[in-house]
Parts: C-alpha cells; sequence; structure tokens
C-alpha cells in the first residue's frame, strides 16, 4: 500500500478534489448543513433532509466516480451519468421525511438501507466488468485498512480536542455548550476524515495485486483468531439444532438471527482468508466447508421464522430475515457447487436484493403493511369491532392475548406506516384526534376510539 507520507500532501489534496469533484461537493455542503443544523438549535429540518441527501451523495458519486474510471467513455456520457445520480438525490429529497414527530420508522429504515448498499457499492462498483478477483480482493482490503485508520485517526482527534476543551472550560470556568462537541465531530468526520480517505483510494486497480503480497498479518488473525470463532458460533448453533430434532421444541425466535449473523460472519471471514486459501490446506477446508455448513441451517431459519410469521404476521424485519435466508441459501449452494464461484458476487447480490426489497409492491414496506393491516382487520372483525369495514360504536370486552395484539398491531401501523391507513374504517377524523397529542400515546387513543380500554380487557 502507499504510504501515508507519500500520499498526504497538499498537491496530492488538490488532485483528489478534482478527481472526485461531486464527492468533495458533497462533503463540504454536508458539513456546512450539518453544522449549521446543530447550531440553530434543530429547529430547522430542511437542514437535516438536505445533510443526510449530502451524506448518501458522498457514497453514491464516489461510487459513479470510480465506475466512471474504468470506462472509456466520452466526457458527456460520464456527465449524464452523473446528473443521474444527482437527480436521484433530488428525487430522494421528497421521499426522505424531515426530523419531526411525524418521522416514521419505516423511513429511517430505508434510508439506513440505502446507506449500506451505497458502501457495498463503491466496494465493486470499478470491477463489474472486470473478472479477475484478485485485484477485487487487494482494493477492498487496501479500503478496509484505510477506513479503520481514517476512523481511528477521527476518534483520536476527536477525543483530544473534546479534553482541550473541557480543561479549558474547567479552568476559565465557563460553560460549554454541548454543540460545540457536535459540530467538531461533523467537521471531523464529514469534511476531514473524508477527504483524507479519498487521498487514498487507488488509481489503477489492476496494479494493485502486481505490487503488493497480501499482508502476512491477516493471515495470521484469519487463520488463528477468526476461523476458530467461526468454528465455535457454528458448533453451538449445529448442538442447539440436534437438541430441537431430539426434543421436537420449536426453535426460540433469537435463533433466525443467530444464524444470519454467525454466517454473515463466517462469510466475512472467508473474503478475509480468500487470498491465502490456496496457499493452506486448512483454509481451503474451511472455506469450502463454511458455504456447505451455511445451508442446512437455513432449515431452522425458515422454520423459526415462519414460526413468528404465522403468529405476529410480517414486518420489516421478518421480511428481512426471510430475505437473507434466501439469499446466505443461494450463496451457500454457489459457493459449495461452484468452486470457481467469484467472490464479488457476496457484495453485489446482497446489494441487489437489498435495493429491490425497498420499493414496490414485492418490496417489505408494501408487503408488511399489508400483512398487518390484515391481521388488525381480522383480530377486529373477530370481535365484532370492525363491522362493514367499520369500527363499530360502544366499548368491548377482549380477551388479554388479543387485546395486546390488537395494541401491538395499532402500535406498529402508526409508527412504520402512518395512523392515515387506519382512517377509512374510522367516521370521525383521526387527525382532530391526535392533534396535539403526544406521539407515543397515540396507539391508545386509537384503541380508545375503538371502544377497546385497559380497563375493560378480561384477564384470564
Amino acid at each position: 500500500m502507499t504510504t501515508l507520507k507519500q500520499n498526504f500532501n497538499l498537491q496530492n489534496l488538490i488532485s483528489t478534489v478534482f478527481r472526485f469533484p461531486l464527492v468533495s461537493l458533497s462533503s463540504l455542503f454536508g458539513t456546512i448543513l450539518g453544522v449549521c443544523w446543530v447550531l440553530f438549535e434543530y429547529e430547522y429540518p430542511v437542514m437535516m433532509k438536505l445533510f443526510l441527501l449530502c451524506l448518501l451523495g458522498i457514497l453514491l458519486f464516489l461510487a459513479i466516480a470510480l465506475f466512471l474510471e474504468q470506462q472509456n467513455w466520452k466526457l458527456w456520457q460520464k456527465w449524464l451519468v452523473r446528473a443521474t445520480g444527482i437527480v436521484f438525490l433530488g428525487l430522494y429529497y421528497f421521499i426522505l421525511p424531515g426530523v419531526n414527530n411525524d418521522e416514521l420508522t419505516r423511513d429511517v429504515a430505508r434510508y439506513m438501507i440505502l446507506f449500506g448498499c451505497f458502501c457495498l457499492s463503491v466496494l465493486f462498483i470499478g470491477y463489474l466488468t472486470k473478472n479477475n478477483d484478485e485485484y477485487f480482493w487487494h482494493f477492498v482490503k487496501n479500503l478496509a485498512i484505510m477506513f479503520v485508520i481514517t476512523g481511528a485517526i477521527s476518534g483520536f482527534v476527536f477525543g483530544a480536542l473534546s479534553i482541550a476543551l473541557l480543561a479549558v472550560s474547567k479552568l476559565f470556568v465557563f460553560n460549554l455548550s454541548e454543540n460545540i462537541f457536535f459540530t467538531i465531530w461533523i467537521i471531523l468526520v464529514v469534511f476531514a476524515a473524508v477527504h483524507f480517505f479519498l487521498l487514498f483510494v487507488p488509481k489503477k486497480i489492476r496494479s494493485l495485486a502486481e505490487k503488493s503480497e497480501p499482508p502476512v498479518w491477516i493471515k495470521a488473525i484469519g487463520k488463528y483468531l477468526l476461523v476458530p470463532i467461526v468454528c465455535l458460533y457454528f458448533l453451538i448453533v449445529y448442538v442447539y439444532s440436534i437438541k430441537i430434532l431430539f426434543t421436537g421444541e420449536w426453535p426460540k425466535g433469537i435463533v433466525a438471527s443467530l444464524i444470519i449473523g454467525f454466517s454473515i460472519f463466517g462469510i466475512i471471514t472467508c473474503l478475509i482468508i480468500w487470498a491465502y486459501k490456496n496457499k493452506s490446506k486448512w483454509l481451503r477446508i474451511f472455506y469450502r466447508a463454511l458455504f456447505i455448513a451455511i445451508v442446512p441451517l437455513t432449515g431452522i431459519l425458515f422454520w423459526a421464522i415462519k414460526i413468528r410469521i404465522n403468529d405476529y404476521g410480517v414486518t420489516e424485519r421478518r421480511y428481512l430475515v426471510v430475505l437473507m435466508g434466501i439469499w446466505l441459501l443461494g450463496i451457500g449452494l454457489l459457493f459449495a457447487i461452484w468452486k470457481k464461484a467469484s467472490i464479488k458476487i457476496i457484495p453485489i447480490s446482497i446489494c441487489v436484493i437489498l435495493i429491490l426489497s425497498l420499493f414496490g409492491p414485492w418490496g417489505m414496506f408494501e408487503i408488511s403493511k399489508n400483512s398487518q393491516l390484515n391481521q388488525l382487520q381480522a383480530l377486529l372483525e373477530k370481535h365484532q369491532i370492525l363491522v362493514d369495514d367499520k369500527i363499530s360504536t360502544g366499548e368491548k370486552l377482549v380477551p388479554k392475548d388479543d387485546y395486546y395484539k390488537l395494541q401491538s398491531s395499532v402500535r406498529y401501523i402508526i409508527s412504520n406506516h402512518g395512523y392515515e391507513n387506519l382512517q377509512p374504517w374510522f367516521e370521525r377524523n383521526l387527525d382532530l384526534v391526535l392533534e396535539g397529542k403526544d406521539r407515543y400515546a397515540w396507539d391508545d387513543l386509537i384503541m380508545v376510539e375503538m371502544g377497546i380500554k385497559k380497563d375493560f380487557v378480561i384477564i384470564k
């Protein structure tokens, strides 16, 4: 890897700004907007929306720049692609909510998943048309190392400045607003750290593998630390799975999350040791066995999540569990059967399926909303609270278990999709019912509007 001393100078910084102009502008505008939003005491949600868009823009325009560097296109064609990215961010502005009481969990989840997908795209976007996995591995290795170094330096500088400010405030006896720390953090992370990281993004990706051998210390960490930990994790899950088979006891809800977490950790370990697997028999066996071991565990995963869905319906989290299960099954089978499968398939495939799950009638939000509305409707009709698609008048007695299911569904729909989805069932305008009320009490108010009160719940 190019040394820090060689890259860290003014000339290279200027060259980097011209190499990534839109990334640099997104970083600059994001810093200004973030600082202003903090200094104005978080009073202007529009500033926060633009700040979040700038954060997305940093990743999006970095991915676009890396992609275009590998294409022999004309200048106008490249700017057309960049303009498409700008248009996307402009359209996404109208989807992204402001930071206020009407913010929905759905919108936060969509933003976080999109942010993660853009991070992944930076890793593989320059290698979509290149088949050599060795170049790809070295590129990702260099980015990962520089990311860790950048994070460590940013954390150290922030800590040092914070201690200095606290010392000054104590010695000279004056109050120090906590906003100053947020301001310093934004400047460091959104502007300084971004440009420091960009200095070390490799230009000639094809020469990376030729110039350097895989570091020995990465092999040591992978072989003597990560691989044993992964083996221990999978041993735990397999022992629990055998217990299920012998006892007939249904798997607990946590098992799906454990399988996904352990499997992803195992796949990341396989990516880390990929460059060394042909030089070590033990690593080669582990690499193949890991993907084979993942396949049976997906059966337990689907069984566990099926129980939750049957009892409580589909939510975004359960949708993602099913989606990750399908992805793990596909990746496990592919790498178990096809020895020459490209490691690029792993980040590309997960990025594609996550983006596809964000939008459309097949997406996690639409399917989850419909599932919860159907479940809520069935419960309301069961207790004759909903008759002919309208909430009936009067107070109703509801068994304890169903009451909490009703409350859970109402709370979910309000926080994730908005109470407007319940309005067709009510004669009265819910805006008037909830106006001026604490947002965290909306579910109870709507339950009362349905005629269901906690005082009237039958305790079995």
